[in-house]
């Protein structure tokens, strides 16, 4: 995120409540027409939406997308009165089961990991007036999936659909307990993205079936339908 110069200004002088979003390319949803007009009367939205942002890279100096200094300076810059985050769809998705046969151990270590990496994020990043943690989205990639960018950098891990489903829903799990304990809101989104068969949900899907993140649209509209329970429209 590069703030313009007109940005700056709005920055200094706008009386209205700042809300900064950190996240992954999920994030880019907040960019949307519709998000600002649901944000604009009362609020002024920064994002900063780092494709291929990991709970895991936030401690590596080293890694490849830079999200944790992009992060730091966005956060410095806005001084938010509302932070909200979305991060973990490429930890429990790809990150996880990756590093548990990489380095010889069992994804529940890793979850434990990535689960403290984020919960020391969110202890070190508030939002002055509120801190709103997004769940992690359920995956989309099926097994066996050869086409689309991301299916093929990911297609070296052998978990299943449903393995990795079940693994974002115990990651959201343990997302809602810690960012409650910690004073922060956090976004279930998981009941309304599971279908009957506890996978996700079929009206979620993008139309391109390339693309891995949500219809742009029944997702935007879930989001404001769980963000207008805790701010103002």
């Amino acid at each position: 995120m590069k703030l313009s110069v007109f940005d700056k200004i709005k920055l200094k002088f706008s009386k209205k409540s700042r809300v900064l979003v950190l996240g992954d390319s999920h994030t880019a949803v907040f960019q949307c027409p519709e998000f600002n007009l649901f944000f604009k009367q009362h609020y002024t939205t920064y994002v900063e939406n780092v494709g291929g942002a990991t709970i895991s890279g936030l401690t590596n100096p080293n890694s490849k997308t830079n999200a944790k200094d992009l992060f730091e300076r966005a956060f410095k810059e806005i001084k938010p009165h509302t932070l909200i985050t979305q991060l973990g769809e490429v930890d429990t998705g790809f990150v996880i089961w990756y590093r548990a046969d990489k380095y010889d151990t069992t994804v529940e270590e890793m979850l434990e990991t990535c689960v403290l990496n984020y919960q020391e994020f969110l202890r070190n990043h508030k939002g002055s007036d509120n801190t709103i943690v997004v769940s992690a989205p359920i995956p989309t990639i099926k097994d066996d999936q050869s086409w689309g960018e991301i299916a093929n950098l990911r297609k070296e891990i052998k978990a299943t659909l449903r393995e990795r489903t079940e693994l974002t829903l115990r990651f959201n799990c343990r997302m809602k307990k810690v960012s409650e304990a910690q004073g922060c809101h956090f976004l279930d989104l998981d009941n309304d993205s599971i279908g009957k068969d506890g996978l996700i949900s079929e009206q979620l899907l993008n139309d391109n079936p390339n693309d891995h993140h949500y219809n742009q649209s029944i997702y935007l509209n879930l989001l404001i339908k769980h963000l207008s329970k805790i701010l103002k429209s």
